[in-house]
């Protein structure tokens, strides 16, 4: 599948924030940055690139299913299942299918990998999970030898989250209930109020979870106790996201809220506006808070104080990103333009174009120095996986390899 690179594209940046005794004065400097015109031909990829950082075609896997494709990071690759029930895991490095199992069900739900991090659980302890349509949860061990078993849950439409040791799963009702893989029945239920119907998040020693009356509730995975719960504005529009001691949560109101959590409560450290609903959940990153939004821009907000940093307009309504290294990858729903941008600052690190016809039809996913995406083509019923792998060195964006 080839990706020549776009060829205009135009990216708002710079903020500067001044600090005075008396105020803060806020100027923002829009300045337009255009990529060089590159010639968009089909042929073999084009590196995306920016000095020290370099992504290229490394592999491309047809995948025989017309309906959606999820992927998920997993130890050395991707874990990638088919709406029809069919999960496999692809090689990082090579594409490589090693095994390919059914579930013996059609999937209603998101895959997600149970484990340690990536690169952390070998194989024989790491395990996907998707819900299928009677309501019941997958559990497909990543060992080759492995057999899939069932969680009979019986809830159509649970949403889980892999914490390290297990798969959460909750109900639009308020039901919640923990799994470990390898034991015969749920570990924990448990009835809440009505949930949002976004996924939780883990963060540290809890999993955060939104109830549809606006409070945000921290649940113990081991126990299923609830250790606080803390009122928003609004529910949760997307999953919260934490790193270190703080917790982000964009709300249905069109908040972006930051929080300083503890094991037993919670305090708002600030919100803002953040223009529309979320397109992803927010992502932390260091100093910096990052927001695709509905309204066609990724916002960046300074995680102590909420302050803007940058704001990029995107040539559409975005999807959920990936981070590699310090570059955020975007690509929208059904789009054909896979963008990238350099992190803290926002600056274009370039994009990949696809051929006339070609859409994609997953977001991007990252997996140690390779990223998987999954590609289609209108009136064609087959889909493929194609991974990017970075490269050392910068190249030239201006136009196609050889």
């Amino acid at each position: 599948m080839a990706f020549p690179p776009h060829g205009r594209h135009a990216v708002y940046n710079a903020v500067t924030v001044i600090s005075t005794r008396s105020r803060t004065l806020l100027v923002l400097l829009l300045c337009m940055a255009p990529i060089p015109a590159c010639s968009v031909r089909r042929g073999p990829t084009a590196p995306l690139a920016t000095e020290g950082f370099r992504l290229e075609e490394a592999w491309s896997t047809a995948v025989a299913d017309a309906g959606p494709i999820q992927i998920a990071s997993a130890p050395g690759g991707f874990v990638a299942a088919t709406s029809s029930g069919d999960v496999l895991f692809a090689d990082g490095a090579t594409g490589k299918v090693a095994w390919k199992k059914s579930v013996g069900a059609a999937l209603s739900g998101p895959l997600v990998v149970i484990g340690g991090e990536v690169g952390a659980a070998g194989p024989e302890r790491s395990w996907a999970a998707a819900v299928t349509e009677s309501g019941d949860v997958a559990i497909v061990p990543l060992d080759p030898a492995g057999v899939v078993a069932r969680w009979s849950l019986g809830w159509p439409g649970a949403i889980l989250t892999a914490t390290s040791g297990g798969v959460m799963a909750l109900d639009s009702g308020g039901a919640a209930a923990f799994h470990v893989p390898g034991e015969a029945a749920a570990r924990w239920e448990l009835r809440l109020s009505p949930l949002a119907p976004v996924p939780a998040a883990p963060c540290g020693a809890f999993v955060l979870a939104g109830q549809a009356d606006g409070r945000l509730v921290a649940i113990e995975p081991g126990s299923g106790r609830i250790l606080w719960r803390k009122r928003l504005g609004s529910p949760l529009a997307a999953a919260p996201a934490c790193e270190d001691r703080f917790a982000f949560a964009a709300t249905g109101d069109n908040f972006l809220y930051a929080l300083r959590i503890h094991r037993r409560s919670a305090g708002k450290r600030w919100r803002i506006r953040s223009g529309a609903d979320p397109a992803a959940p927010p992502l932390p990153l260091g100093g910096t808070v990052v927001l695709l939004s509905k309204d066609t821009y990724l916002y960046a907000f300074n995680r102590r104080n909420g302050h803007l940093k940058f704001r990029i307009r995107l040539d559409r309504r975005p999807g959920p990103a990936a981070r590699m290294e310090d570059v955020l990858l975007v690509a929208g729903s059904h789009a054909s333009l896979l963008g990238a941008y350099r992190l803290p600052t926002g600056a274009a690190a370039g994009a990949f174009s696809l051929p006339v016809g070609g859409h994609f039809v997953s977001p991007p996913v990252v997996s140690g120095d390779h990223l998987a995406i999954a590609v289609a083509r209108y009136g064609e019923e087959a889909s493929t996986l194609v991974g990017l792998a970075k490269r050392e060195g910068a190249a030239d964006v201006s136009g196609t390899s050889p």
